[in-house]
């Protein structure tokens, strides 16, 4: 890292500390207060030999602090550094087996297997066996166990090029593949045949991303696979909707009576008006018609909301327009009111 100390670029020479270098996630620091070395022959330039450390693969964040010799330029606090370290893997401890669980017994026949390399000559398998695989992915300059983020196994059909995949777990002694082909059976299509077994390895981290070839299976499916017929291009048949079929009417008789029995009140209601005596000879005259128009105006708007509202109005804008016309039918009312207690006092007075 190259110290700047004036406004031109000239390097000057000082004190280059990491106080703190701590992986990212990492509670515990790697390093703390140490010192960077100049570079012989590079005026202004200061290395850390940080793989000497032996750090894990990832990110770190180095705080750097440097303090310029002689005073003369002004020191840098802190600065923050991001470096991504990335390191290559090694495979170990391969184990491979072909199991066939018998009754009362498991028949194990171990395949010998070497990590990163490919098993001589075919393993044959039939559908009620399993295969169980197992390795560790290790670094390949501390020896510590990894956990890459993609581990997959392949299955390639020699025969039609058709690819079954699966994600090798994580165990605690490191992966492990325990496959039934009974189970599998969809994913390898029941094609019987030469399947090529690969394993694919990768992360951000890793330096040498692994695509391993373990071994070449035999492999026999007790059921053929089923075949496709005709072309899976064409054109499919179109979807025809069938909604529900409306339910049975009332007769016509019914519907009749339905609507008499609900008009019937408003009849009654007409009927017992003209027996009381109902009419407008009571109207009063000049300001006090005017009232009693704009209150049974407001008492019919009422009435017409309501029906509009049972056609198409919902709860808020009825009960909007209901308070516009309940306020006039209110105000309007009362001027009728008081109007009608005025002319009954004249009326009594001229008497």
């Amino acid at each position: 890292r190259r110290v700047h100390g004036d406004i031109r670029g000239n390097a000057v020479a000082a004190k280059v500390v990491a106080s703190r270098v701590v992986r990212e996630g990492a509670a515990k620091p790697l390093l703390t207060a140490t010192e960077l070395s100049a570079v012989a022959g590079s005026a202004g330039d200061y290395e850390l030999n940080f793989g000497s450390h032996k750090p894990e693969a990832g990110f770190y964040v180095f705080d750097v602090a440097a303090t310029p010799s002689g005073g003369k330029a002004a020191a840098v606090s802190s600065v923050h550094l991001h470096v991504k370290v990335i390191t290559e893997i090694a495979l170990s401890d391969c184990d491979l087996a072909i199991v066939q669980e018998l009754v009362g017994t498991i028949d194990t026949k171990p395949v010998p297997c070497k990590a990163g390399a490919l098993v001589a000559g075919q393993v044959s398998v039939d559908q009620a066996q399993r295969i169980r695989f197992s390795f560790k992915i290790v670094s390949a300059e501390t020896r510590a166990a990894m956990s890459p983020h993609q581990v997959f196994a392949l299955f390639t059909n020699e025969a039609t090029g058709l690819v079954a995949s699966f994600v090798v777990p994580k165990t605690a002694a490191g992966y492990a593949l325990d496959l039934a082909l009974a189970s599998a059976a969809d994913e390898f299509g029941a094609h019987s045949g030469k399947w090529r077994f690969t394993v694919v390895i990768g992360d951000a981290f890793i330096a040498n991303p692994q695509v391993w070839e373990v071994a070449e299976f035999n492999v026999k499916f007790s059921s053929p696979a089923a075949k496709a017929t005709g072309d899976v291009f064409a054109h499919k048949p179109d979807i025809k909707h069938i909604f529900r079929q409306p339910e049975k009417r009332s007769a016509e008789v019914v519907s009749l009576a339905f609507t008499g029995i609900v008009l019937a009140p408003v009849a009654l209601l007409v009927v017992l008006l003209g027996k009381v005596g109902a009419n407008i000879s009571n109207l009063p005259s000049g300001t006090g018609a005017l009232y009693a128009v704009g209150f049974h105006g407001a008492v019919a708007a009422i009435l017409a909301l309501f029906a509009v509202f049972w056609l198409r109005l919902n709860m808020f804008e009825t009960l909007t327009w209901l308070a516009v016309f309940g306020v006039a039918a209110i105000g309007f009312g009362h001027k009728l009111l008081t109007s009608h207690v005025a002319l009954r006092s004249e009326s009594r007075t001229s008497k």
